[in-house]
């Protein structure tokens, strides 16, 4: 019994593989069960084996890993294609953060949803719309209407797809508001350009690998969040950031709407603005260097090496 207990504590050891963001833990053990254990031998995938093509998950995205199993032996970035995104009219692009408590969907007992929204264009100018207590949600989320309307913007953001417009919409339903594009409102970089899952999709492969098993199981940060892309891509952090992560801000936040001192309040409300810039400034970072790689690909497969 305490060798089946073993042999089950060593199976979930994350192997090699698992530097591979897309290989999750279930895809790993058909992997291994193939042979495929080592990142060199995802480069050499036999796309022809009865396992493989009987397997509609393998199927799909064993051709994007195995390009970025290539991507990390190189530690070059690949590009095979441009991304629509760069092809659109630059002048309509911004870019776009939201704060917010993720406020469950028909949640009415909250202490306060969305508080701040970040806008930047691609010259750097930021415009914030701040809520001085929960009760300005409702203000801050009109204004953010009034300005899409006025602009008819594409709005860059990062996994907004799964964060940024989910919360947004609960926010509509429980201020009874309406926003007829919010399915189109959001290009999501991280789905549509970083990890679209699908060969015909993706067109840039980034060298990034999974630095800490943990976040096989949810835990710390993945290596395909922003912070991670942008400082693999040599991103330099300001030095005078007092809050640097979504909980940070939202503890902020909470300590902000309980201050009566309005010294202290100020002081906050500067800390959590210049977080959100912070976040504008890396996805505008993110998308120039997107830009930039694509914009070298000239009709053939191009490689890029990596700068430290």
């Amino acid at each position: 019994m305490k060798k089946d207990y073993e042999e089950e504590e060593e199976w979930h050891k994350p192997s090699e593989i698992t530097k591979i963001p897309l290989i999750s833990i279930g895809r790993e053990r058909k992997l291994l069960d193939l042979g495929y254990n080592t990142i060199k031998k995802l480069t050499k995938i036999d796309f022809n084996r009865s396992e493989i093509k009987e397997d509609p998950d393998l199927r799909t995205c064993l051709p994007v890993i195995s390009v970025f199993a290539e991507a990390l032996i190189k530690k070059k970035i690949i590009v095979t294609g441009k991304p629509e995104i760069f092809e659109e009219n630059q002048s309509d692009i911004y870019f776009c953060d939201l704060e917010y408590n993720p406020v469950p969907r028909g949640e009415k007992n909250y202490e306060f949803g969305i508080f701040l929204i970040g806008i930047s264009d691609l010259k750097g100018n930021v415009i914030q719309f701040f809520a001085e207590n929960p009760k300005e949600e409702k203000k801050i989320v009109l204004k953010f209407k009034k300005w899409l309307k006025e602009k008819k913007p594409i709005l860059v953001a990062y996994s907004s797809s799964s964060a940024d417009k989910p919360h947004l919409r609960n926010a509509l339903e429980r201020l009874n508001l309406k926003l007829s594009n919010l399915d189109d409102l959001f290009y999501d970089l991280f789905y549509k350009v970083i990890n679209t899952q699908t060969i015909k999709k993706q067109k840039i492969f980034l060298p990034i690998k999974r630095e800490n098993s943990l976040s096989l199981f949810g835990f710390g940060e993945g290596a395909l969040s922003l912070n991670s892309i942008t400082k693999r891509l040599s991103y330099k952090n300001p030095k005078d950031l007092k809050i640097r992560t979504m909980g940070g801000v939202l503890n902020a936040y909470g300590k902000f709407i309980n201050l009566k001192d309005k010294k202290e309040r100020e002081q906050i409300k500067r800390e959590m603005l210049k977080y959100n810039s912070w976040d504008l400034d890396k996805l505008h970072f993110l998308y120039n260097k997107l830009k930039d790689y694509s914009e070298e690909y000239k009709n053939k497969r191009i490689e890029i090496p990596l700068k430290k």
